[in-house]
């Protein structure tokens, strides 16, 4: 199985090792890693054995006492805002659950449809960003439900895709490397149901083998 990673330089540290590697920054547009992947899964010598592992942020959903405060959206690790900082000593914030911060209009419930390109190309996806798969309480069905965007991305690319709920430990130098999960790490299948459920230290960050 042949790996094609991107990473979001937004997530610090060293390029990470691989044969296949691209690095997008906040002014990347989604559309050109998705045709670089695609382009990639292709080529002939890979024969369609191909999966995809992006390294990214996760966003927290903010859950707040006050409504003016309830959708602000903060990059987990990062501390990026997507509006301006919440009042103080309002609201809480999730463990995720609201997207991914990739390229310049990140991977949320609105952007999903870009990845149809990858329709059918991969083996499988891992999302290693914090808390993709997490459902952020009384977010369900919206932005702050990691679990609709997992398995509605699975859908559309008609892939086998990983995601955890929790916060995910990784090195930076001298490349970045997650090495094995953390929390409670979620397969969908192509349809998008569940097809597994797995610990952290059960579910190496390797192509996913299904």
């Amino acid at each position: 199985m042949e790996e094609l990673i991107i990473r979001d330089v937004r997530l610090q540290g060293g390029k990470p090792l691989g044969r296949f590697v691209l690095e997008v920054d906040a002014n990347t547009p989604i559309d050109w890693p998705i045709s670089w992947a695609s382009a990639q899964a292709r080529r002939p010598e890979l024969a369609g054995n191909v999966a995809l592992k992006i390294m990214a942020h996760g966003f927290e959903q903010r859950i707040g006492d006050d409504p003016m405060d309830a959708n602000v959206v903060w990059g987990m690790g990062g501390n990026v805002r997507s509006a301006p900082p919440p009042r103080p000593g309002t609201g809480i914030y999730s463990q995720g659950g609201a997207g991914i911060q990739f390229c310049r209009e990140y991977i949320r419930l609105a952007t999903l449809n870009k990845f149809t390109p990858l329709r059918g190309l991969l083996k499988g996806i891992d999302l290693m960003a914090c808390g993709a798969a997490y459902i952020t309480p009384g977010f369900a069905g919206t932005d702050g439900d990691g679990n609709l965007l997992c398995y509605r991305l699975a859908q559309i690319t008609q892939s086998y895709l990983r995601a955890s709920t929790a916060t995910q430990l990784y090195f930076t130098l001298p490349t970045v490397d997650f090495g094995a999960w953390e929390g409670t790490v979620l397969s969908y299948g192509p349809s998008g149901a569940v097809v597994k459920v797995e610990s952290g230290a059960a579910a190496p960050t390797g192509c996913p083998v299904h």
